[in-house]
């Protein structure tokens, strides 16, 4: 039995013999001087700062041979994962509201992302700062995406991978 279980178990038991002894059917609980099972502490959920400072600069540099004998990325396209994870690093916003992000809601004149309640998991929107080390990558992201669509972006996704 898994500990978790366990503990359950002991408390569901403990329970029951505590209302016996309420109703004077008992003297005490036996499962009062039974222990609870130790619960292994679940890894935590969050990457460490660390480790997704040192992936996003992975993203930039690693290339593999392919069969040609040519370097290619590891991660294809490896640019846009690294702008995504970026955006998601810098800007603390959420994978939704990064999915629901289109190119009017970028305003690089005043450095803001508006974060539109369509994608807000409390249905409000706001602004956030544009961060200066993202910029760069956006606008390079805005340019590939201009050159594979030829049309006005506007309402257009931002992240939208099968355009690359």
């Amino acid at each position: 039995m898994k500990p978790v279980s366990f503990n359950t178990e002991r408390r569901h038991l403990s329970a029951i013999f505590n209302g016996a002894i309420k109703h004077g059917l008992l003297a005490s609980n036996p499962f009062a001087l039974v222990p609870g099972a130790p619960v292994p502490r679940a890894a935590p959920k969050a990457i460490s700062k660390a480790s997704i400072v040192a992936y996003i600069d992975w993203l930039g540099s690693a290339r593999q041979l392919d069969r040609r004998g040519r370097h290619v990325d590891v991660v294809p396209p490896q640019w846009f994962w690294r702008t995504v994870l970026k955006t998601l690093y810098l800007t603390g916003m959420r994978k939704r509201q990064l999915l629901g992000l289109v190119w009017d809601d970028l305003n690089f004149d005043e450095q803001t992302i508006y974060l539109s309640d369509a994608s807000s998991k409390t249905r409000r929107g706001w602004h956030i700062p544009l961060p200066a080390a993202l910029a760069p990558e956006l606008l390079l992201l805005r340019t590939r995406t201009v050159e594979a669509t030829d049309e006005q972006l506007g309402r257009r996704q931002v992240f939208c991978l099968p355009l690359f």
